[in-house]
């Protein structure tokens, strides 16, 4: 049987529900066919802790990290993604913003090819988004909701990575299953003809998906993940 890839938010969606995440762990542990990764905002580094510090640990083939700049598999950057975007001038985006009074997020937030603002009162996100098109910088912008948005390279995100990861990993797009709960999640939704939407998501991403290609769970969390794998005819073990 050919491999199934899950590709999965992390913070809001995995482990949203600990003992939920204990029973889909259990599940997946004796379904082979399914490759389990995770799609995260944070680095690779906040990453790996929650992956390790989650009831059960963890287990993943793959991660993709910092708002889809970074990919790993079995715990190894996978350097041809981060080539593509090698002559991104992180510096210049930077100084930037700082001259149109966007203040970085803190280091914590920040990588080498994700760039996070604080949009200050009284300043449209509109501006920043003029100002880099008019750059030399190839850029996109993630908003993250309220002050906060995220400045990435053009060919970067979830959705582009997540699509590089199932070619990559030989994964044929039919048997991608994404499943997320913000609106950063909805480049890689969107990505799969399989989406789990848990119940848990964001209203605004809920309105903002095709209903023909994604499925909005009724469980929350790791519960939720389980009800659409079984939605999409996964092939799922019997724990």
């Amino acid at each position: 049987m050919s491999s199934w890839l899950l590709i999965s938010d992390l913070d809001d969606t995995l482990l949203g529900d600990a003992s939920a995440w204990k029973v889909l762990a259990a599940v997946l542990a004796v379904s082979p066919e399914i490759h389990l990764a995770v799609n995260a905002n944070q680095s690779w580094e906040r990453v790996e802790a929650s992956l390790q510090n989650a009831e059960p640990c963890v287990q993943t083939k793959a991660a993709i990290c910092a708002l889809g700049t970074e990919i790993l598999i079995d715990g190894k950057r996978l350097g041809a993604w981060e080539q593509r975007f090698h002559d991104w001038d992180r510096t210049a985006v930077d100084r930037l913003m700082s001259r149109l009074g966007f203040d970085p997020q803190p280091s914590v937030c920040q990588t080498k090819y994700k760039a996070c603002f604080t949009v200050p009162s009284g300043a449209p996100e509109f501006l920043a988004r003029n100002a880099l098109a008019a750059s030399d910088q190839d850029c996109c912008i993630v908003s993250s909701g309220g002050n906060r948005f995220d400045v990435l390279p053009l060919h970067a995100g979830k959705g582009a990575a997540a699509l590089y990861l199932a070619e990559h990993l030989g994964v044929p797009l039919e048997r991608v299953v994404t499943a997320g709960a913000t609106h950063r999640d909805r480049s890689f939704l969107e990505a799969s003809r399989m989406g789990i939407v848990v119940k848990n998501a964001d209203d605004d991403l809920k309105k903002s998906l095709d209903p023909a290609t994604s499925y909005f769970s009724k469980g929350i969390g790791a519960a939720g993940i389980l009800e659409g794998l079984k939605h999409f005819g996964a092939p799922l073990g019997k724990a």
